[in-house]
């Protein structure tokens, strides 16, 4: 009888711990659904109500797409400079960015004065300083480039440069005589 009488004690103790376990997972998970809820209210009714699409959106079209900005590849090539008295090679890569309302026009100026823009800025690469061709922006170089492709590429009809921006992701130079 002893042992029975132990064995209800030892069981008595645990019941209740297990009732417990279960209702604090119960408390938590209506904690965290409220919670939730609570989040989910809160951006509803602080988030801005959703605007209606236009027809130019619904076609594709948005409102400020013609001022959008489209890169155009002009040039990757190697253009040779002599200007510190030894051959460099210069591997660059020239990108400029114009208004999508006027990329059109300038893919076809671009297409039809290729030769010659190449030419140009071959020559801008072979006629600069070295320090031009190292500088760590490469602001000289890309101000003559730019220059020289606004007068390659002339004004839109509104009277504004095609290009608005020059890009020169790539410019390596190394020795050619090594």
């Amino acid at each position: 009888m002893a042992t029975d009488e132990a064995t209800k004690e030892s069981q008595s103790p645990e019941q209740p711990s297990g009732k417990r376990s279960m209702k604090v997972v119960l408390i938590t998970a209506v904690l965290m659904v409220v919670e939730a809820a609570a989040v989910f209210a809160f951006l509803t009714i602080t988030s801005a109500p959703p605007e209606a699409a236009t027809a130019d959106q619904i076609a594709g079209m948005d409102a400020d797409d013609a001022e959008r900005l489209v890169e155009i590849e002009i040039l990757t090539d190697k253009f040779q400079n002599l200007s510190q008295g030894r051959v460099w090679i210069w591997d660059m890569q020239v990108f400029v960015k114009v208004r999508h309302k006027s990329e059109e026009k300038a893919k076809e100026l671009l297409e039809r004065n290729a030769a010659e823009i190449r030419a140009g800025i071959g020559g801008i690469v072979r006629r600069a300083p070295h320090s031009y061709l190292t500088e760590p922006g490469l602001e000289s170089i890309t101000h003559q480039v730019a220059h020289f492709l606004e007068q390659a590429l002339g004004t839109g009809p509104e009277g504004e440069p095609r290009v608005e921006r020059v890009l020169i992701p790539k410019c390596r130079g190394y020795p050619a005589d090594f």
